[in-house]
């Protein structure tokens, strides 16, 4: 018995003064993190995880303005100058033209040509890959269903642009492409070299 009340003596004695978490980490050469992020590692933290959207084609305005609202959010006390930064950030954009889903597309170019029905966009969809703007692959979602999933490639980068949309009949978020007006023109002389 006294042999080990010595024993628990010597571990008493060894951390006591330390404490038993400095202790350990000593007696196991664990080097700890820096549990308590400075205000400049912080704001590297939440550049880092923006930095990543600027590969989606994402307007740059909507990101800054997103990483704004984040500092806001982490740091209160900056809440004003980030508010105030966004406001001269969305005033300092122009209006810009909205991007169309192929939906839309189908319908302003078969009325520019005269036709009664739109086209479908589906077909939109085919011509946007025969073009190089964009390639498809088969998807199957949680119920085994499969649909074609749309990616922008680097040649129709320049006619469109990816946007966060909520799935149809589900609380999801994803990525879509919408396409500017300029490519109006490439899909109609497609359809002509196609007929």
């Amino acid at each position: 018995m006294l042999d080990v009340l010595n024993k628990r003596g010597f571990v008493y004695k060894a951390f006591a003064s330390i404490g038993i978490r400095a202790w350990l980490q000593q007696q196991l050469d664990y080097q700890p993190t820096n549990t308590n992020p400075t205000p400049e590692s912080t704001l590297t933290e939440i550049d880092h995880i923006f930095s990543g959207l600027y590969k989606l084609n994402i307007k740059p305005e909507l990101i800054e303005s997103a990483k704004l609202t984040a500092i806001a959010k982490t740091f209160p006390h900056l809440e004003t100058a980030a508010e105030e930064s966004k406001q001269l950030l969305s005033a300092h954009n122009q209006v810009e033209e909205i991007p169309l889903s192929p939906t839309k597309l189908g319908k302003i170019i078969a009325e520019q040509l005269g036709l009664s029905k739109p086209i479908s966009a589906r077909r939109i969809n085919q011509i946007l890959i025969v073009v190089g703007f964009q390639d498809s692959e088969r998807v199957s979602n949680s119920k085994g269903k499969t649909k074609l999933q749309y990616k922008l490639t680097e040649l129709g980068e320049k006619y469109a642009r990816i946007q966060l949309d909520t799935a149809r009949g589900h609380n999801k978020t994803i990525y879509v492409i919408r396409w500017f007006k300029s490519v109006i023109p490439i899909i109609t002389e497609a359809m002509n070299n196609d007929q």
